[in-house]
């Protein structure tokens, strides 16, 4: 099981986003916001940290209970499978923002940076 840890990710702009990262199975604020499903991989280098595969970015107004029947959580587990971890390593971090305008803006940022296999990805 993971646990909470950070990450940081930088978009096209240069801008740094700062996430906290959480199983996804947890119960997530009542807030709107960008967020980056990842498949983390526990390192021991010198010190315990985690590596982190990001595989969706998606933007919700309602954080809490968004994971519960997601569209994608089929593809979650594949991925995490292809990674050699367990399902129980699926995790999201959060950019929590309540104004939609700008979650579109976070997320376009972010759009570009890595290859989100499951954001395309259809059953």
């Amino acid at each position: 099981m993971i646990e909470k840890h950070a990450l940081t990710i930088v978009g096209t702009s240069g801008k740094s986003y700062n996430l906290v990262v959480f199983p996804i199975d947890r119960k997530f604020e009542e807030r709107g916001a960008v967020y980056v499903v990842t498949v983390c991989k526990a390192e021991e280098k010198g010190g315990f940290s985690f590596n982190n595969s990001p595989v969706f970015l998606g933007e919700t107004d309602r954080l809490a209970g968004h994971f519960d029947n997601h569209p994608k959580a089929e593809c979650f587990r594949l991925a995490a499978q292809a990674l050699g971890a367990p399902a129980e390593n699926i995790a999201v971090g959060s950019i929590l923002e309540d104004d939609p305008k700008k979650r579109q803006a976070i997320k376009k940022d972010l759009e570009a940076k890595f290859k989100w296999v499951c954001n395309n990805w259809t059953p």
